[in-house]
């Protein structure tokens, strides 16, 4: 219907639809335009014989596809025939009593037809499957690249509905009417058939809406009936109450055009496309007719009570009865009383006579009924869900509800108060001085999801504000028959409590309260409020403590969905690019991943690494087919990120902070920047937020400082907030390409790093960790810079758990008896309060240990905000007696196998080096850490262990000479061998700037350069060199300029000169003529690639020229003089000679003092 053949079409039908007289009733002309589209829609829009799965094929693929359909039915029917042609040849002659031999032409002439076409449709079929998959990868990769650019300017619900027809719907396609969910019809009883489940579904919904099964003919004369009922003699309307002409076909014209049919049959198309001729049709039919309190309604949309909106004054039976559809508490009803029967919510706010009076009657009458099922069930409740009136009729009524809460909050003098001072609004730096003046805050509300913010100065005033708010709310909600719902997850409330009396509070609350506090409500007695240390509101998780744990795990699973959902046919596809991929990606998963970051306050650097690692497995994932997911993860964080083209987190983060900033600044609410203010960590975020993207974008404006731009864009936001939008574009634009740019060089320093390490330098002065902490796994040979490295290996590798797990389990102290809020708790107790652990090591038992740290199925800290609670009773008496703790005990696994080490006899014929041996395989039979083995070799030497040899004294003095060089030397050293070079290696594993700085270049000794000969050849990089060295070389040089260089990796591949370096060849490198601008520097989009390109370049050439010295190759190299970290590393290298000019410094090594004897003859 889309195409313009289709809306000619609906042109045409729309202008067939005739005027109807003044005197028809709306119902009948609006059955007289549904029966019209029903009758001429099915035939000027025929259904497909043959529907097409995928819209985004090519006529040409299509043809192709039925052409393919065609073959295989006559090779079907051809074989079917061939294979059945005995037996019916034979059915025919014994049908027609004639001989087998006598001839039948007809099966004759399609036998001999068939074998005569069959191996031609054979081959057709075999030609054209390679087209068709051919044609279908085309297909396919042009319409998510067509996809993926209409990504950047278009929503993302545009973005995955087009992508749906290329990875399906949310489930497969139901045959037949769907059938109902199953319900129980009793506690432990499903429904068995489907006439029952169908009864209990429609008592369900009829109870919430009052309601009840009615035959549809009779409701419809009731409908008649009570219209024609209505006095319409005093009625009034103006012209200008009524809506006009352009704006019912404005309406007609947002219709949407991807909807389900409703129940009249009449597609959004209809609508959308035949609203300036249908809206002339349809007009006429319009003539005729600190605390943070969250609230959850139950069935809010079902349970309002249509009077309240309409002012009608309901009889009392009427009133019981609706008390009773809503289930109210019994003493409601003389409250709900005192409010029915006033003046209409909708004209009391301000609306005309004719809205009032189609808001009442769309409320009349109102019904329901189930998919695919003829009952038709009225409803007297209820703002009619899912209608466009629902939100309107709802917003109307729970604004009264609003409006009295705070007059109580302000009566009661409860009403949060922070500064305000006009100077605050659009201000990024706090105020100079305290603002004089307060502004008053009571809520935040969405339709039915309220927020209510509560301060005070003190603990126990908090609790009794929080008590009346709630009280006071759920009071106001019944009062207009709204029912709360107090269950779990649904309203409760979430305290921050300081200064005097929290701890009593806390442990009132979650002791002897069990995590709740009474409400004093006047009409719900009884009624207990849940305080929670997390609640999740409007998508998004609230900590009580202001984190960001809870909230950034749930983004990282709903984006991991999002991803793994479209991850075959677009993320790992081998058919999208990966520009494409990115820009899917910020339509489909950033926006998951970062849904509401603008608004995240406390962002640390331990959450940016969990958010950098989740794009770090999706990036790696994303680079299928260039790079497999395996050599991906290798290439580092950075590298997979700038590879797959999509930015880091942190500019993820001021991307969201910068575009909800435009929401802030456009809706003028003077209670956001008050709040903003008072809390100040996020004002310091957008602040920072603003000057990066002022620092990427301040080239391309015309602004001088960054306050006065600042005050440019506040004017941009309010009058054009495309602009604001455009330039944050830009921004990220810039950043990633920054970033790509950062990324390849610190690729460069980490493999110019690798590059040193391997000619003799020493990078182990720059370790953060000293010498003597570090710890050793003697059987598996390796070495770690830590206790608490050694204790991950020791658990995942051996399965050591802290001694403290095990002798603790719940959450009480046996000793003590305190109570604390988790097992994790208990234990950082145990191990910090030596009177407990002593305690509890002298009773001797032990217990499983609980999941700790780390596990999945450990408690999490942030959902835990009770106090340690102390038990009342006698504390158990200590035991007599002292155990040490785990790490001053020795080994007993240790001790046995020192016991064996004389078990051939031949200790005394031993050197001090065999029985060293020995001793360090019997030290290696166990993870231990260090001071547990000198705690173990200790009570070995003093204890009755080497004096139980039996031995002469001379093998006894060589025992203690090796135990004496034991106490003075380093054990790691002398458990794992070689273990300064080790981890020197391993300390200079990835790209790090801080450890090339401080390097250690004195071992470097650069070999003396080959003797240059007239067989030699002088390769020149980028530029000619100086007339000098041609005179020198006497012949002209092999030039590789830059632009050639630049175009070969362009295309994938690697120059020659930086492939395999010849022995036989000199090499003079030139970077001035190369564009490398840092990351901070602004580049054009249009040559960010060609800059990101020409720093590879520049990269690779450095790392040449150092390879060249170090293997004894002449070789001459020439930078710009910009004080980079790895250029003036290599100027510290021994061998290597340099002279600085106006703007470069060129690089040699040798023995000449001028890089033009490196190439004159000897």
């Amino acid at each position: 219907m889309g195409t313009a053949e289709g809306k000619e079409k609906i042109k045409q039908l729309c202008q067939a639809l005739e005027p109807q007289p003044w005197a028809l009733d709306v119902h009948r002309h609006a059955a007289y335009i549904e029966n019209h589209f029903r009758s001429t829609l099915p035939l000027a829009f025929p259904a497909p014989r043959t529907q097409q799965r995928r819209s985004y094929f090519q006529p040409e693929t299509w043809q192709l596809r039925n052409q393919r359909a065609w073959l295989r039915k006559r090779v079907h029917s051809a074989s079917h025939f061939g294979k059945c042609f005995s037996l019916t040849f034979a059915l025919r002659s014994w049908r027609c009593s004639c001989r087998l031999w006598q001839p039948c032409h007809r099966l004759w002439s399609r036998w001999l037809r068939g074998l005569r076409e069959l191996p031609g449709h054979l081959t057709a079929l075999r030609a054209t499957s390679k087209q068709l998959r051919t044609r279908i990868r085309e297909d396919t990769r042009a319409y998510i690249h067509e996809v993926a650019v209409q990504a950047t300017s278009a929503t993302t619900k545009d973005t995955v509905q087009k992508l749906r027809a290329l990875t399906g719907g949310p489930k497969r396609k139901q045959r037949g009417p769907t059938p109902l969910p199953s319900i129980e019809v009793s506690p432990g009883r499903l429904a068995l058939t489907h006439q029952e489940s169908k009864e209990k579904w429609i008592s369900h919904f009829s109870a919430i809406e009052d309601g009840h099964v009615q035959d549809p003919v009779a409701f419809v004369h009731a409908c008649y009936h009570r219209q024609d009922a209505k006095d319409l003699s005093g009625y009034t309307v103006s012209p200008l109450d009524v809506p006009n002409l352009v704006e019912l076909e404005a309406a007609l014209r947002a219709a949407n055009t991807e909807r389900a049919y409703g129940l009249d049959g009449i597609p959004g198309e209809v609508l959308h496309h035949g609203a300036p001729f249908l809206s002339k049709v349809a007009y006429q039919l319009l003539l005729l007719s600190h605390s943070l309190l969250f609230l959850d309604l139950q069935e809010a949309f079902y349970r309002i009570i249509r009077p309240l909106i309409t002012g009608d004054q309901p009889s009392d039976e009427e009133v019981a009865r609706i008390c009773s559809a809503v289930q109210l508490p019994p003493n409601t009803m003389h409250e709900l009383h005192s409010f029915l029967g006033g003046p209409s919510l909708v004209k009391e706010a301000g609306s005309s006579e004719w809205a009032d009076g189609a808001v009442a009657e769309s409320l009349q009458d109102t019904w329901f009924r189930l998919p695919d099922e003829p009952e038709v069930v009225v409803t007297r409740t209820g703002s009619r869900p899912g209608d466009s009136l629902s939100d309107l009729v709802f917003s109307f009524l729970f604004a009264k509800v609003l409006r009295q809460v705070r007059q109580a909050l302000v009566d009661a003098a409860l009403l949060a108060r922070i500064p305000w001072s006009q100077e605050m609004h659009c201000k990024l730096e706090p105020l100079e001085q305290p603002a004089a003046n307060e502004i008053g805050l009571s809520d935040a509300t969405w339709m039915d999801d309220l927020s209510m913010f509560l301060i005070s100065p003190d603990a126990q005033s908090l609790i009794r504000a929080l008590d009346f708010g709630a009280s006071s709310l759920i009071d106001a909600c019944l009062q207009r028959a709204l029912v709360p719902n107090l269950a779990k997850g649904k309203t409760e409330a979430i305290v921050q409590l300081h200064n005097k009396g929290a701890r009593r509070e806390r442990r009132k609350i979650f002791g002897e309260g069990q995590g709740e506090i009474p409400l004093s409500c006047r009409m719900w007695t009884g009624a207990r409020l849940r305080i929670v240390p997390v609640y999740r509101h409007l998508g998004g998780f609230l900590q009580h403590n202001g984190g960001l744990s809870h909230e950034i795990s749930f983004r990282c699973a709903q984006a991991w969905e999002a991803f793994n959902r479209r991850r075959k046919k677009v993320f790992r596809s081998t058919l999208v690019s990966i520009a494409d991929k990115a820009l899917l990606f910020d339509s489909l998963v950033s926006t998951v991943l970062f849904h509401g970051a603008g608004t995240w306050t406390g962002v640390t650097s331990v959450h940016l690494d969990s958010l950098d690692a989740v794009l770090r497995q999706m990036a790696c994932q994303m680079l299928t087919p260039r790079y497999t997911c395996e050599e991906a993860w290798h290439l580092g964080t950075a590298q997979a990120i700038a590879a797959a083209k999509i930015p880091r987190a942190s500019t993820y983060l001021h991307v969201s902070r910068l575009r909800y900033l435009l929401s802030c600044v456009r809706l003028d609410v003077k209670e956001i920047w008050a709040l903003a203010h008072w809390e100040r960590g996020w004002l310091g975020l957008i602040r920072s937020s603003v000057r990066w993207m002022w620092d990427l974008t301040r080239n391309s404006g015309a602004e001088e400082d960054f306050h006065s731009s600042w005050s440019h864009w506040i004017d941009e936001c309010r009058r054009a907030p495309g602009k604001w939008k455009s330039r944050v574009r830009r921004a990220l634009r810039a950043a990633v390409d920054g970033e790509a740019r950062q990324a390849a060089y610190e690729r460069h320093i980490g493999l110019l790093t690798r590059q040193l390490c391997r000619a003799g330098a020493r990078f182990n002065a720059a370790s953060p960790h000293s010498h003597t902490g570090q710890q050793v796994c003697a059987p598996c040979q390796l070495v770690f810079q830590d206790l608490r490295a050694w204790s991950v290996h020791a658990f995942k590798c051996h399965g050591r758990k802290d001694e403290v797990r095990s002798l603790v389990e719940g959450t009480q102290c046996p000793h003590c008896m305190r109570h604390y809020a988790t097992t994790v708790r208990l234990c950082r107790h145990v191990r910090h309060s030596d009177a407990c652990r002593r305690a509890l090591l002298n009773r001797g038992e032990r217990v499983h240990p609980a999941p700790g740290v780390g596990s999945r199925k450990a408690p999490k800290e942030h959902l835990f905000c009770a106090p340690t609670l102390q038990a009342e009773g006698p504390c158990p008496q200590e035991l007599d007696g002292h155990l040490d703790d785990e790490m001053n005990r020795p080994s007993a696994e240790v001790l046995d196998c020192l016991a064996q080490i004389d078990f051939d006899g031949g200790l005394a014929t031993m050197t001090d080096d065999e029985i060293w041996d020995r001793i360090r395989i019997s030290m290696s039979c166990v993870c231990l850490p260090i001071q547990r083995l000198r705690v173990t070799l200790d009570v070995w030497e003093k204890g009755e262990g080497v004096g139980a040899l039996n031995r002469s004294q001379e093998s006894h003095a060589k025992v203690h000479r090796v135990l004496s060089w034991l106490r003075e030397t380093d054990l790691v050293s002398a458990l794992v061998p070689g273990t300064d070079e080790d981890s020197r290696k391993a300390h200079v594993s990835g790209p790090a700037i801080g450890p090339l700085c401080e390097a250690d270049l004195l071992a470097i000794n650069l070999p003396y350069p080959d003797a240059w000969t007239k067989d030699h050849v002088l390769v020149a990089v980028g530029a000619t060199p100086a007339l000098k060295i041609l005179t020198a070389y006497g012949r002209t040089p092999l030039l590789y300029s830059h632009e050639e260089s630049l175009t070969v990796l362009a295309s994938g591949t690697t120059p020659d000169f930086l492939e395999e370096i010849d022995r036989g060849c000199g090499f003079c490198f030139d970077l001035l003529g190369l564009n490398t601008p840092s990351s901070t520097d602004s580049v054009p989009a249009k040559k960010a690639d060609l800059a990101l390109q020409s720093i590879r370049l520049a990269c690779d050439i450095t790392r040449c020229a150092v390879r060249c010295w170090t293997n004894g190759i002449r070789a001459y190299l020439k930078v710009p003089d910009r004080k980079s970290v790895d250029i003036e590393t290599i100027l510290r290298m021994p061998g290597v000679r340099h002279t600085r000019q106006e703007g470069s410094v060129a690089l040699w090594a040798g023995q000449v003092d001028e890089p033009a004897d490196l190439f004159h003859l000897s």
